[in-house]
């Protein structure tokens, strides 16, 4: 039996909400232990390394210390859905679904790394539609608009 690990996987490191209830973000951490912060749309919020409190090793700081490596983004050449878009951030890559998508996706996040993105599409719930619906084999579900008013488009589970 054979065991392989690629050198630039990338893994779901963290699910962040604010108030108890509100989704902020995805972190994806890269094998250069770089986070890339995505949110429930499927675009990049911010991207870096964590810094660890000195006096409390359970505490980061909530902000993101820049990336002192290898950055692209799209040039000129891209597809118009992917231009100045960031394309890798030391061996990760991400990539964008271009124009000729469906108008759901239409530049959001394709992959980041081996991780497919999937998006909730027109003909699904109205509150989930352009939502993520899975990355790599995480699937995301939230509440339905038939569910608590309160909950509704909200991340009810996440995993399979």
């Amino acid at each position: 039996m054979a065991l392989y690990i690629s050198s630039v996987a990338q893994q779901l490191s963290q699910v962040n909400f604010s108030g108890a209830t509100n989704f902020s973000y995805f972190s994806f951490v890269t094998d250069r232990n770089v986070l890339i912060r995505i949110s429930d749309d499927g675009r990049v919020l911010e991207f870096g390394t964590e810094e660890q409190s000195l006096r409390n090793n359970n505490y980061y700081s909530p902000t993101l210390q820049p990336y002192p490596g290898q950055v692209a983004f799209y040039g000129t050449e891209a597809d118009s859905a992917a231009r100045g878009k960031v394309k890798t951030i030391g061996s990760a890559e991400i990539n964008y679904y271009g124009a000729g998508s469906l108008p759901f996706k239409m530049g959001k996040i394709s992959s980041v790394g081996s991780q497919q993105f999937q998006y909730f599409s027109n003909f699904d719930n109205k509150a989930l539609q352009g939502k993520v619906k899975s990355m790599g084999i995480i699937s995301v579900d939230y509440y339905s608009a038939y569910e608590n008013e309160a909950f509704k488009g909200k991340i009810k589970l996440l995993g399979n």
